[in-house]
């Protein structure tokens, strides 16, 4: 007998982003809350702090992938194409600082992709949580937790080559272009009230 069910892909909130406020259902990304000190001016020069890891992530995983790498890249490539923000390299020059921290990362499995893929098997799966804050009081200015998964196209693009890379960077993409449209949306929101 085979069993089949939906693993679920709204995170369990586990480090920066938990707090005495709860995180909603976001639009973009699975769960975010903001604060109307967010507006258009708050994130114009962002510091990116260093990419964090959760202790239970595979070193061997993350250097395979080179993730925290790639992640850096993806978070600053989405800012400065979808916002007229700017990433800066010191964070005396910021007016807000970004931390992410990678809580899940798992390439998934080529063969169980292959094999059973539509049943759930073998996703490639990440989850990211972070707090945006203000450069100045170090405020709350965003919080978010999201958690992604990828089948390779029920694992039709594993049939030449493992996709596992290709997989974790499409859902690093994915999650970046989301967390910027997310704030975006927000920040323009609250300097329209």
């Amino acid at each position: 007998m085979i069993l089949a069910g939906c693993v679920s892909t709204t995170p369990h909130v586990t480090t920066v982003a938990k707090c005495d406020a709860p995180l909603h259902q976001g639009k973009e990304i699975d769960l975010y809350r903001s604060t109307l000190a967010l507006n258009k001016q708050s994130p114009a020069r962002i510091y990116l702090e260093p990419i964090g890891t959760a202790k239970t992530l595979d070193p061997s995983i993350l250097t395979r992938l080179d993730s925290v790498n790639y992640l850096t890249k993806a978070i600053t490539r989405a800012i400065e194409t979808q916002t007229s923000w700017k990433v800066v390299p010191h964070a005396q020059d910021s007016t807000a600082k970004l931390k992410l921290v990678i809580v899940e990362l798992t390439p998934g499995s080529r063969a169980a992709r292959a094999w059973a893929a539509e049943l759930g098997a073998g996703h490639a799966i990440i989850q990211i949580e972070g707090v945006l804050s203000d450069s100045a009081t170090g405020s709350e200015l965003a919080a978010f937790a999201d958690k992604r998964r990828d089948s390779g196209a029920i694992g039709f693009e594993d049939v030449f080559y493992d996709a596992s890379p290709t997989l974790v960077n499409r859902l690093l993409e994915a999650f970046t272009s989301g967390l910027v449209k997310e704030i975006q949306s927000d920040a323009q929101r609250n300097t329209k009230e």
